[in-house]
């Protein structure tokens, strides 16, 4: 694990025991990818700092001998009177004990990783994972199919973008969050995961075999003279592939340039500057961070041998965009170096610090410690969040079998009509 890193990304903890986001319209997370998280989405981005060791003390806050008595009795209880008594273990005491802590604070960002969820997120942010490769988001308590990745899985069984999802395995997903949705279609590769599809007026039965799936983090596409590049998360490659994408389209000297950051749930911070970097002047600033004691930290652009401040730019983002996404689109918007269209993005505005706890096992703890704010001092909720310079809504779950086949995107063709006025 690195000694420091700092990252920003859609809560990959499938496991979240509560979030005041959970009901939100905006829920989406990629089975397989990180949407990412995350892989994906629903309860929020994270913002995270890995930090060397936790070896701390506080002043501020002790715990009583009252209270230490009360976990003792209660405990005693437990294990004097509880039906299951096999349920019972120290571990599982201990997990949760660690949890109660974290969650006293209300804090959805606030939380401990065990150490099958801490493997978990260091795949995530690699982008491997292991499920059907699709895309998942829950508009008005239906659980819709918004992306289904070539040659995998969810793919190769006929799976289309808008379907709606009515059970997974034969309980259906009305009553629960998009990341226990997510939890039940995901699992080893080799797996089956049985899916029940309402399309267009029928419903049709899936049995889809799990798999591995690897994400790129950069893909570049042309129409016609206009470069579109998707980055889907700000992940370890995503530097090495940018630049890779960057230096074809500089040779190319394109009419315009669209960086497509819907369904992007964050990644490094390091990544997010790094970006911004490319298309605003060297030493400017990007994001400014503000921890308790309200010094800020500010974050700025590097010098770097590629750059281009000139040609026209949009940035297509939606309610998946958070984090790192919303940083380098707020960087920009605020710059007036591109304009935004689509739909308002997802909102997150604070900073957590993971923490490993260094007690022999990969557990760590993730602690809200920061704001942060675009460089017009602007901080996201998710009610106040980015909005576009141009606004498209596009439900996806309305889309005709044509608009399928013929992967209608408005959003990408109107950020194509702006830069061919």
């Amino acid at each position: 694990m690195p000694k420091e890193r700092i990252l920003s990304t859609i809560l990959v903890s499938y496991y979240l025991y509560n979030s005041s986001f959970m009901n939100t319209s905006w829920q989406k997370i990629t089975l397989g990818v990180l949407l990412p998280l995350s892989a994906g989405f629903g309860s929020g981005a994270l913002f995270e700092r890995y930090v060397q060791s936790t070896h701390m003390t506080s002043d501020d806050i002790e715990i009583s001998d009252v209270s230490i008595k009360k976990l003792e009795t209660v405990k005693s209880m437990l294990e004097q009177k509880f039906v299951d008594p096999e349920k019972i273990t120290p571990e599982k005491l201990e997990e949760w004990m660690i949890r109660g802590i974290l969650y006293s604070v209300e804090d959805p960002y606030t939380e401990y990783f065990n150490e099958e969820q801490s493997e978990e997120f260091e795949k995530d942010m690699q982008g491997d994972f292991e499920g059907v490769g699709a895309a998942l988001e829950k508009q008005k308590e239906k659980v819709v199919i918004t992306e289904v990745m070539s040659g995998r899985p969810a793919a190769q069984a006929g799976l289309l973008p808008g379907d709606i999802i009515i059970s997974v395995d034969d309980k259906k997903p009305d009553h629960e969050t998009i990341y226990e949705t997510v939890n039940r279609i995901r699992g080893p590769k080799g797996t089956p995961v049985h899916l029940e599809i309402y399309r267009d007026g029928e419903i049709k039965k899936y049995t889809i075999t799990r798999a591995n799936i690897h994400v790129e983090s950069v893909t570049l596409t042309w129409k016609n003279d206009i470069a579109v590049i998707e980055v889907t998360q700000f992940g370890d490659s995503l530097e090495n592939e940018f630049k890779k994408a960057f230096i074809e389209v500089d040779k190319k000297k394109p009419k315009g340039i669209i960086i497509d950051m819907r369904y992007n749930g964050g990644g490094y911070l390091d990544g997010a500057v790094a970006l911004s970097s490319y298309f605003l002047p060297s030493n400017t600033t990007v994001v400014s961070l503000k921890e308790k004691d309200g010094i800020a930290d500010v974050s700025k652009t590097k010098s770097s041998p590629f750059n281009d401040t000139t040609t026209p730019m949009i940035v297509l983002i939606n309610g998946g965009s958070a984090s790192a996404a919303e940083i380098f689109s707020g960087a920009l918007q605020d710059h007036k170096r591109a304009k935004l269209v689509g739909e308002k993005s997802f909102g997150k505005g604070v900073v957590q610090e993971i923490f490993p706890l260094d007690f022999q096992k990969d557990e760590m703890v993730k602690i809200t410690i920061a704001k942060w704010y675009t460089p017009n001092g602007k901080t996201l909720t998710n009610e106040d969040a980015l909005i576009p310079d141009v606004i498209v809504e596009w439900d996806k779950s309305k889309m005709t079998e044509e608009q399928k086949a013929n992967k209608y995107d408005p959003q990408l063709e109107k950020a194509i009509e702006l830069l061919t006025l």
